[in-house]
């Protein structure tokens, strides 16, 4: 049962990784940059602002900057390192089948170099999850702004796999875990600003 597992997480990547393109590897590289979204974040603090008024507005900043605190730190300093799941472009099975964005320098001499070893799970895919929810449930009424940060999601946790860097497993999972403390989160949030 895990050796299906495995070859369908590395078929999975295999698969959309075979849909490289230069505009596509640096587009990807980009997305998932974070000041690439500071106009946006910079809109966000403004609609929390204009719904919540002031003093409750910073509140939901604090509220939401501590969910994405918390998951980050949640992924990052304890989940990755008791896991240790290498990420897809560690793995000899597919390293060789693999196309690697020229933006991440990941080369076969500087497989073993990069600054993180483990992949499991995204801190990108739970960050943007927790961003997202959090705003969903803050922010109900701004469809557009929902939208374009669904959609965003959806795109950064694309990225992650396209460019090697996740599995699709470890994508999700940081969906789940983001979504549900963004959830717990905001019910905080709601209790706190009544």
């Amino acid at each position: 049962m895990f050796e299906l597992f495995t070859l369908f997480e590395n078929e999975s990547v295999l698969t959309i990784n075979q849909f490289h393109h230069d505009w596509l590897d640096t587009f990807f590289y980009y997305l998932c940059k974070s000041w690439v979204w500071i106009p946006l974040y910079i809109y966000v603090i403004w609609q929390l602002m204009t719904t919540y008024g002031v003093k409750k507005g910073i509140i939901a900043i604090a509220f939401l900057s501590t969910t994405v605190g918390v998951q980050d730190y949640l992924c990052n300093k304890i989940v990755k390192p008791t896991v240790e799941r290498a990420r897809p472009f560690r793995n000899e099975e597919i390293h060789h089948k693999l196309h690697f964005a020229k933006e991440l320098g990941i080369t076969e001499t500087k497989m073993h170099e990069t600054r993180s070893d483990f992949g499991f799970y995204s801190a990108h895919a739970g960050n943007f999850a927790a961003l997202t929810f959090f705003l969903l449930l803050a922010l109900p009424r701004h469809r557009t702004l929902n939208t374009v940060f669904i959609l965003s999601s959806v795109l950064i946790g694309f990225a992650r796999i396209y460019l090697c860097l996740h599995y699709p497993t470890d994508v999700l999972t940081g969906f789940i875990i983001g979504s549900i403390l963004a959830y717990t989160f905001h019910k905080t949030f709601q209790f706190v600003i009544r």
